[in-house]
Order: structure tokens, then C-alpha cells, then sequence
């Protein structure tokens, strides 16, 4: 069988937590942060196999920046950083 590696960040809004996946553009959610992984990779998995019956997912996984070398590997995270923007002139 043939996997691919996504990863999966999860943050907390209010009183549910979100999975997304930052590659293929999917998320989910849940009341804790395990709940929403796992709904996150059900998510996910339902993508994949419909985007394989459908024909598209080979062109899906490379324009997510995928690529295939006797298997396909996932895009390499190059920064992932939090940044601080000022909103003072937009909150006046």
C-alpha cells in the first residue's frame, strides 16, 4: 500500500478546536484537539480516495507540490512562522 506524509496543524477558536492541512487545503474540526487530528485525517483520507476515483489525483498531489519518485513525498516545509500585523489604522 502507498502513503503519503501531510501534516496537520490545530488550533483553538472558542470552544472547538480545527485541524487543517495546509498542503491540500482541507480541515476539520472537534471538541478536543485529538478529536479534531482525527477528523482532520478522515477528512483528508475521503479526499484522497475520491480525488483517486476520479481519476485527478495525481494532478491534485503535484500542484500541491507533491512529487512522485517511486512513491510521492511530500513538499518540504521551508518557514513556518507567526508574524505580528499592526491593525491600528484599520480599527479607527
Amino acid at each position: 500500500m502507498s502513503k503519503i506524509n501531510v501534516g496537520i496543524q490545530v488550533w483553538r477558536g472558542g470552544t472547538q478546536y480545527t485541524g487543517y492541512n495546509p498542503q491540500l487545503k482541507i480541515s476539520s474540526c472537534g471538541d478536543t484537539v485529538k478529536e479534531a487530528r482525527n477528523n482532520t485525517v478522515e477528512a483528508i483520507q475521503a479526499f484522497i480516495e475520491t480525488a483517486s476515483e476520479m481519476g485527478t489525483l495525481s494532478d491534485i498531489l503535484s500542484e500541491a507540490g507533491f512529487e512522485y519518485d517511486d512513491g510521492w513525498k511530500s513538499p518540504k516545509v521551508i518557514l513556518n512562522v507567526k508574524v505580528a500585523l499592526s491593525l491600528e489604522s484599520l480599527c479607527q
